[in-house]
């Protein structure tokens, strides 16, 4: 009789069409505050430069101590504003500002969707993969002062790298982290942590994150910021792994495995508009869900002073 077999045949075919849960694991107190001085270093990259040559420049300043010598570029335009500082335990931290919402040379970058190939003499090894134009153009404008502060802290003794920025800052986080890792080998340890970062490539720039960059790349997502969202998967876009993400009432943090963790902020974005997303993703940018706050950090030009 065939019945049996064919029953279990089906029994087995339904089993392995179920969707897989991946994992989702709540945030410890002591992980959640690791994330304070990240959310400190990425809220000064918002302040002027002469601000943060002189680590002065407020609360996001005083979050975190003096470095011992900090490099600064970026013209709040074309290329946000950014900083690469040496920190006393001869460390260093490269911090990107997200965008000038009141420059439309910074709003354009955001609004350069189509993908393109990156260059692999920048990410060796980089097969099929595309990024967002415009986060790939101002990743090159900002790329050589980069290169240059980073290879000198490494030859001055330095082995690890913070790579840490807020919206278009937390996209170029993932190139930079990225880029960075793969200049300066396994010697230097490259850390990402990315604030409310929207996609930044295709499915297999994601991989290429996790195959260089693995558990040292994060991002975090407040509740239910739309930013994180854009661009739309449909267009051919996908975040990298390592999605932390706040729930409502900002008290919880999950930490998310894989890729666009359908249990974590994906779980909200089936409600949204796609449109009507992109249509307000600049105007979305100065939502008061999108500045924070990130492990009790705003991150917004609004805390900086001289």
């Amino acid at each position: 009789m065939l019945w049996v077999p064919v029953l279990t045949l089906a029994a087995a075919l339904c089993v392995t069409a179920l969707p897989t849960r991946r994992s989702v694991t709540a945030l410890s107190s002591s992980q959640i505050s690791a994330w304070t001085s990240p959310a400190y270093f990425a809220s000064a990259a918002y302040c002027p430069d002469y601000t943060i040559s002189a680590w002065s420049c407020g609360s996001a300043c005083n979050g975190n101590a003096k470095p011992t010598s900090v490099v600064t570029g970026g013209d709040g335009g074309s290329t946000p504003r950014f900083y690469i500082a040496t920190l006393s335990d001869n460390s260093l931290v490269v911090a990107i500002s997200g965008t000038n919402t009141s420059n439309d040379a910074s709003i354009a970058v955001d609004l350069e969707f189509p993908l393109t190939s990156v260059s692999t003499s920048d990410f060796p090894g980089a097969s099929g993969v595309e990024v967002h134009t415009g986060f790939l153009d101002a990743f090159e404008r900002l790329k050589g002062t980069v290169t240059s502060a980073v290879q000198s802290g490494v030859s001055g003794g330095a082995t690890n790298v913070l790579v840490t920025g807020h919206s278009l800052g937390g996209a170029l986080v993932h190139l930079t982290a990225t880029y960075l890792q793969k200049l300066l080998g396994t010697g230097v340890t490259v850390t990402a942590k990315a604030f409310a970062s929207p996609r930044v490539g295709n499915q297999a720039w994601a991989d290429y994150v996790d195959a260089t960059l693995g558990s040292n790349a994060q991002h975090m997502i407040n509740f239910n910021d739309d930013v994180p969202h854009v661009p739309p998967r449909d267009w051919g876009f996908q975040q990298s792994s390592g999605e932390v993400w706040i729930l409502q009432g900002g008290t919880t943090y999950e930490s998310c495995s894989g890729q666009e963790n359908a249990q974590c902020s994906d779980s909200l974005e089936s409600g949204l508009d796609e449109a009507a997303l992109v249509a307000s993703f600049v105007t979305d940018m100065d939502s008061s869900e999108h500045r924070g706050p990130y492990a009790g950090v705003n991150i917004t030009s609004v805390t900086c002073t001289a």
